[in-house]
């Protein structure tokens, strides 16, 4: 058992003392510790074997007398008391192959991942031996094509550098470099080769294809086009050189799996590789011997095999130089004839919808580079008809590209331009199709309206009407006008949804149609419709759009269930009645009318249930409550004479009428009678309050009043002070009513409408006689009244529950 020592400080000195006793040992204070001897470091120094060469491809080692091709070197480094940091192997004393090690990099690739870059793998344990091995080609060529190392007997060694390890002494080496205990000689027997490379120049503008005429087709492999230049450089490793002028050979097609195209698709090109003066290089350019092919191609050497070094390395070439092909349907343009476009006229080429060029059925005739597209030049029809007659569109160069005629200045013939569709493959192979000529409209026609009937915006009509249009007066600059000159579209917002009875879709954005001149709409389907319509001339170019919305419905609201008259009605007090309504497409007002047995019908309350447009109000339950409910309404006799005194049920409330309209003005009523025994109170007697007369009188103005205003622009309408008398005569004269109001009498149901309550003047023109006068100023007639017609007005004097009517006056409702 060991104690652990002890140490204290006396007078800020520590002082120690060591006491053994067996295996313990106890620090005694006042004593010094023995002295530690300093640790000793055996610094383990690393090696380095080359343990095989090995086949690339098998794994398996290979015969050193015989080397070719890559091979593996395999090393066994111990790296002792350090860590190994660099490999380099070594043929003689030129270094073919290095690798750097990190210590995170070779503990990754200890636990088995992969590190990018690297071409060493490794294993082993760190601080025991680690194997590496290196890849090596033994046939590199160097920049110039020469082989790197001719076939000859190489010595192979390793060298390992190495970085400090973990608790390596100062003094020790820092980063030793060893070279491997032994070296192995390998005897290096490549066969020579001819190695092949291509390029080439397009014979395309090149506008149309990507530099050089190449392109990567779906196969991942380069397509070339134009003239074709073959290189083949001499690679000898035997040191024997060809010294022929020319090598012939041929290029042969093959097919995707590498066998070659027998049948009617064989095809082989002759080639004469020539040398360039008296280097290793031998080359041949082709250009009409490719003209019009297309396919794979392997290169070979064909006669006496001594004149050539070996065989023919990288041979393979692809080569597209065949136009897009038209299939049985050819391209076509939109227009057969001249024609005019506007500024917004876009070129295209699509197969559907209103493109400028249909292609039919063309299609690239080699898949391999991604199919064909299509550009647009514009130019004068000289300049196009030239080009045209190029077969390498050399005359390009004069047009201008375009994708639209926006920046084409406009013109007033159609024979300004001409346009060459260009449809080409991703080398540059092209079809050209030149277009008919057109011209440029960039200016609208004028004088396009609505003709007659014309609904107006937000009519709410109760007969279908029929809308056309009016184009005697329209005018165009240039393009003038095509069969189908209009662009129309009615969208339909009815019970069932949104309908398109002229356009196409389904909602309220209904897509405008070209209609001819006889274009006319006449709805059969309650609802509201939004008409929108164009001009266009035969350019595209449109007029403003005028646009119409109008109500149809001739179908009148009806009522569900009656009407509940209270078992008791106090005149003077509110009543409300709560009738249920429905309507085919939209609701508008509900009115409550209170019958008279005098024959007069008034309306005292009404209640607004829906509006003109969405929402569709299809049911209501309104409530409709009258605030003071009448008991009487007698109306004067001849002249204006106060009545007498009237028997009874002869002028009493007895029948409560409902009314509901919808938006379109149509209407629907239901009435319940009143029993006479359900209403309270008393009725008026006239007689006694000295009323002599009760007239209205003739406005100052007369009796015409201007209406047209309400319903077209141009000003206000004009407007009537409404004036009545009373002539009462008597003792003690007082006004013989509590309130005055005058109404017009709706000439669509006979009911009496409130216009307003007038004030009162007094005027006494003798002892016994006073004169009462109310006047209501400044009337504006409804503009639902119309023109043309005459409406009825009438005074009432109001004293409690019951009314005094006077006689009847009747105003001209004039333009």
């Amino acid at each position: 058992m060991h104690k652990f020592g002890r140490f204290m400080l006396l007078s800020g000195v520590a002082v120690f003392g060591l006491t053994a006793c067996g295996d313990d040992v106890t620090v005694v204070e006042g004593t010094p510790p023995a002295p530690t001897p300093p640790p000793v470091v055996n610094v383990v120094n690393p090696t380095v074997t080359i343990a095989s060469v090995n086949s690339n491809s098998t794994g398996n080692p290979v015969n050193l007398s015989n080397v070719a091709g890559q091979v593996d070197v395999v090393v066994n480094i111990n790296p002792g008391s350090y860590r190994l940091a660099r490999v380099d192997v070594l043929l003689g004393t030129t270094v073919v192959a290095s690798q750097t090690f990190t210590t995170a990099q070779i503990q990754q690739m200890l636990e088995g991942a992969v590190i990018d870059g690297f071409s060493a793998q490794l294993s082993g344990q760190i601080g025991g031996v680690q194997t590496v091995t290196i890849s090596i080609p033994t046939d590199q060529l160097t920049a110039a094509g020469a082989p790197a190392f001719p076939n000859a007997t190489y010595a192979l060694s390793v060298r390992a550098t190495f970085a400090p390890g973990t608790g390596l002494p100062t003094t020790a080496p820092q980063n030793p470099v060893v070279t491997s205990t032994n070296t192995l000689n390998l005897t290096f027997n490549n066969a020579s080769q001819l190695i092949a490379s291509f390029s080439n120049t397009s014979t395309r503008p090149a506008v149309l294809a990507p530099a050089g005429g190449v392109a990567t087709g779906p196969d991942l492999m380069t397509w070339r086009q134009g003239n074709l230049t073959i290189s083949v450089r001499a690679a000898s490793f035997t040191g024997v050189a060809s010294n022929a002028a020319s090598l012939p050979g041929q290029l042969v097609k093959i097919d995707a799996a590498g066998a070659v195209v027998t049948g009617a698709e064989a095809q082989t090109i002759p080639v004469t590789l020539t040398r360039v003066g008296t280097t290793n290089e031998y080359t041949a350019t082709l250009s009409s011997a490719i003209a019009g092919v297309t396919g794979r191609f392997q290169l070979g050497l064909v006669g006496d095999a001594s004149t050539a070094v070996g065989p023919v390395v990288n041979p393979i070439v692809r080569i597209d130089n065949v136009q897009p092909a038209v299939g049985a349907t050819a391209p076509a343009f939109r227009n057969a004839t001249p024609f005019f476009t506007n500024a917004s006229f876009t070129f295209n080429a699509a197969t559907s919808g209103s493109p400028f060029l249909n292609l039919g059925t063309i299609a690239d005739s080699m898949p391999g580079v991604g199919g064909t597209q299509t550009k647009f030049f514009v130019g004068t029809p000289a300049n196009v008809s030239t080009t045209l007659a190029s077969s390498t569109l050399a005359g390009l160069t004069a047009l201008t590209e375009v994708t639209s005629t926006a920046a084409l200045p406009a013109t007033l013939t159609n024979d300004q331009y001409r346009v060459l569709a260009v449809v080409y493959d991703n080398l540059g192979n092209f079809r050209a199709f030149g277009s008919p000529t057109f011209g440029v409209d960039i200016v609208a026609p004028t004088g396009f309206a609505f003709s007659a009937p014309t609904p107006a915006d937000s009519a709410r009509l109760t007969v279908a009407p029929t809308v056309g249009f009016n184009s005697t007066n329209v005018l165009d600059n240039a393009s003038g006008f095509g069969t189908n000159r209009y662009r129309v579209s009615v969208a339909g917002l009815t019970a069932g949804g949104q309908i398109c009875p002229v356009g196409s879709g389904g909602s309220a954005t209904c897509a405008a149609v070209a209609q001819g001149d006889a274009f006319a709409f006449t709805p059969t389907v309650a609802g509201y419709y939004t008409v929108n319509s164009q001009l266009a001339d035969t350019a595209g170019n449109l007029t403003t759009v005028v646009a119409r919305r109008f109500l149809f419905d001739a179908v009148a609201p009806a009522f569900t269930g009656g009407l509940t008259i209270p078992n008791q009605i106090v005149p003077g007090t509110s009543v409300t009645f709560n009738p249920t309504i429905t309507d085919n497409l939209d609701l508008d007002d509900a009115f409550a009318v209170v019958g008279f047995a005098s024959g007069v019908n008034a309306r005292f309350a009404m209640a607004d249930i829906g509006s003109f447009g969405e929402p569709l109000t299809t049911t209501a339950s309104p409530a409709l409550t009258i605030a003071s409910f009448p008991r009487s309404f007698q109306l004067v006799g001849a002249g204006g004479t106060a009545p007498a005194a009237p028997a009874a049920g002869t002028v009493e409330a007895n029948t409560v009428i409902v009314r509901a309209m919808d938006v379109a003005g149509n209407m629907a009523s239901v009435s319940q009678p009143i029993p006479s025994q359900n209403l309270g109170g008393t009725t008026q007697n006239w007689t006694g309050l000295g009323i002599n007369t009760f007239t209205i009188t003739a406005p100052a103005g007369g009796f015409d009043v201007e209406n047209d205003a309400s319903i077209q622009a141009g000003g206000a309408p004009e407007t009537v002070d409404l004036v009545a008398e009373v002539l009462a005569t008597g003792l003690d004269i007082n006004n013989p009513f509590t309130s005055m109001v005058f109404w017009y009498q709706d000439p669509m149901t006979g009911d009496f409408v409130q216009i307003g309550a007038a004030t009162v003047g007094v005027t006494t023109n003798a002892m016994n006689e006073r004169v009462f006068r109310y006047t209501f100023p400044t009337w504006n007639p409804p503009a639902s009244l119309g023109t043309g017609a005459s409406v009825n007005i009438i005074a009432t004097g109001i004293r409690g529950a019951n009314i005094l009517g006077s006689g009847l006056v009747s105003i001209d409702l004039v333009n």
